[in-house]
């Protein structure tokens, strides 16, 4: 898994830079020692990468049974030093997210009765609906056992994520429109044999005829390829995170208190704020300035002329 692999070169990495000023990588951290591994981190890395790098250091706590990282006010101000000193070197641009209507268009786009297209389809939906990370739907992170339907909708099991190694429930509603997530399960699993329909296999497959998971690679391809003949924008621009920015807006959209979505999508801090697809979502940008419609309403400065 991507995770796995990240949180193990971070691991790594936190282990030689302990190693380096004298700190001892198996002994709770303090928030003075925390400060001074992020600071030798980002002077060597992407500044956007030390998110990462902090949520694989507090797996690498949990999995010693120490208490969480002590990131209180010094870690905050040193993060904020760090971002003024190295954010205008290495500032990447998001991923956009997906809307309703850009699911309907890639609908549009799929032929349901081909195996690839379903399982496609079903995928989008799920990471949609979910509020799922990449990793957490493909890559064999996600099986059989772990995906349940009911009369009103899915259950599906997330056995970890990189923010916490307890499985997690996420439950999504069923639809009566094109885009019911239970109606595109139910596609995407009659085309699947039988044999490959064990509970410890993975629930989205390479291909037809084989266990072997489906890569976020894989996926990403595909999507990118729907977005160049479906929207006509930059596929670029789009990544397998697309569908949890895209959900997380729409949820906001649709009036979803902040806590709901956050507990949704399983964050544990405000970092859920950063997936509210502002730059990109037009509707979002003029609900921003609406009120400014009130300066009609408002007398004018004395010395200033109206027009």
């Amino acid at each position: 898994m991507n995770t796995k692999r990240t949180y193990s070169t971070h691991h790594r990495t936190f282990r030689r830079i302990c190693s380096s000023i004298g700190v001892d990588s198996d002994l709770p951290l303090t928030e003075r020692q925390l400060c001074a591994i992020v600071i030798i981190y980002a002077h060597t890395h992407r500044i956007t990468t030390v998110p990462v790098f902090t949520s694989a250091l507090q797996n690498y706590a949990v999995s010693l049974s120490h208490p969480n990282l002590p990131r209180h006010r010094l870690y905050d101000r040193v993060r904020a030093g760090l971002n003024n000193m190295y954010g205008h070197q290495n500032f990447s641009q998001p991923r956009e997210g997906i809307t309703i209507n850009e699911l309907c268009d890639f609908r549009s786009k799929l032929k349901l009765s081909l195996f690839a297209d379903a399982r496609d389809w079903c995928a989008c939906l799920f990471a949609f609906y979910g509020l799922l990370r990449i990793n957490e739907y493909c890559g064999g992170s996600l099986c059989v056992k772990h995906v349940t339907l009911h009369t009103w909708g899915i259950s599906l099991i997330v056995p970890f994520s990189k923010t916490s190694l307890i499985p997690a429930m996420v439950d999504i509603i069923r639809r009566d429109d094109q885009l019911c997530p239970v109606a595109a399960c139910n596609g995407y699993t009659a085309l699947v044999n039988a044999r490959y329909r064990a509970a410890d296999h993975p629930f989205f497959l390479a291909s037809a005829s084989s266990t072997s998971p489906m890569l976020d690679s894989q996926f990403i391809a595909r999507i990118r390829t729907l977005v160049r003949v479906a929207l006509r924008r930059d596929p670029q621009q789009f990544a397998g995170h697309s569908f949890r920015r895209g959900g997380t807006t729409a949820l906001l959209q649709a009036g979803v208190p902040e806590a709901t979505i956050a507990t949704h999508g399983r964050w544990k801090s405000l970092a859920y704020r950063s997936y509210i697809d502002v730059q990109h979502n037009l509707r979002m940008r003029l609900a921003a300035t609406a009120q400014l419609s009130l300066h009609s309403r408002l007398a004018p400065l004395p010395g200033l002329v109206t027009v």
